[in-house]
Order: C-alpha cells, then structure tokens, then sequence
C-alpha cells in the first residue's frame, strides 16, 4: 500500500472557496513531498522559500489548477503605495472560480520562539499589501514553517507551537513528514 503524507487543516473556513480550493491543491503538495522522500530521498520543503514556492506551484499545477512562481509585477512601492514600483509576485494561483495573489515568507528555525513565526507572518502581510489588487482577486500572506532543523527533542513542543499559532491566521495546514521529510507547517491570512 502507498504511504501518503498526512495533510491536515489545523484552521479554516470549510465553507470557503479557499478551503475547498486550498485542500486539494495542499494534498497534491503532500503527494509532491511524499514523491521527493520516496525517489530523491529528500525534503523539498526543508530548504528555503524559493525551493518551497516552485513546489507549491508544481503542487497547483498537480491540482488542475495554474500557478506561476516568481514572476515581475507592478507593485505599491513599500513606503508609500499609492506610486507604482516594479517588484515580483512570489506566487499566483488560479482556480475556475477565484485568483489568488501570495507573498510569502519561510523560517526552517534550528530553535523555535513564538516571535520567529510572528514576524515572518508580518512581513508576509507587509509584501502582500505592496501587490496591486488587480493582480488577484485575493492578496495572501503565507507563512511556512519546516521543523527540518528542529532537534528531536524540541519536536513536539514546536508542533504544538505551531498548531497554538494556527488559530490566530484565516487557514493553517500541517504536513507531517514521513522517511526523509519533517514535518512543515502553512499559513495563510486573507489580505483585505
């Protein structure tokens, strides 16, 4: 029997578009992580947000749904938005209903404190208001957190952590790692 990687929604909306969108393309990146740890050995998702992005839109396209990673926009200029700037989007997605436009933010901490995950989810929400409402229906701030660095022992108070911290953001999703990848950790907050 296939092992599959164990994907759970920690908060969310069930009756969303988000969730409902969301759930299928995060478990298409669990089967991406399963498929790194059973061929190449590895975790995709241990590494940084670059690496961590380009699967998260190989996980969309996994979906049926399109995702672009990466890619130069017009942005607000950080300090003052109403004046145009050229920047780049870390992810876009697209659903047959909805778009949404990402900016996100990656911490793989050797030791976890609450202010780590604090102030990247910020700055996720600082990047993701620079993006011009006109490149998605919705602006996302994503946060994601690899537990790969985490000593052993630490492990269940960071996950416990992590699961605490979930309930403060619009929808959260843990992976749990198996064989060679650990266990990761998404946030997302819903920009207005």
């Amino acid at each position: 029997m296939a092992r599959r990687t164990n994907v759970t929604c920690l908060k969310g909306d069930e009756r969303t578009i988000e969730y409902r969108d969301w759930s299928h393309w995060l478990k298409s990146l669990g089967d991406l992580v399963l498929r790194f740890d059973r061929e190449v050995y590895d975790d995709p998702l241990g590494y940084n947000e670059t690496a961590s992005v380009s699967l998260l839109a190989s996980a969309a396209a996994h979906a049926g749904y399109l995702g672009l990673a990466e890619f130069y926009t017009t942005k607000g200029q950080r300090h003052d938005r109403r004046f145009a700037a050229q920047g780049r989007c870390d992810f876009w997605m697209a659903s047959d209903a909805r778009s949404w436009g990402f900016e996100f933010k990656q911490r793989t901490p050797k030791r976890l404190t609450p202010a780590i995950p604090l102030r990247a989810m910020e700055e996720a929400h600082d990047c993701a208001r620079s993006l011009r409402r006109t490149e998605a229906n919705s602006r996302v701030a994503g946060l994601i957190i690899s537990l790969a660095n985490i000593d052993p022992d630490d492990l269940d108070d960071a996950r416990d952590d992590m699961r605490a911290f979930a309930q403060d953001r619009d929808f959260a999703w843990e992976l749990r790692g198996e064989g060679f990848s650990t266990d990761t950790f998404l946030f997302f907050d819903l920009l207005p």
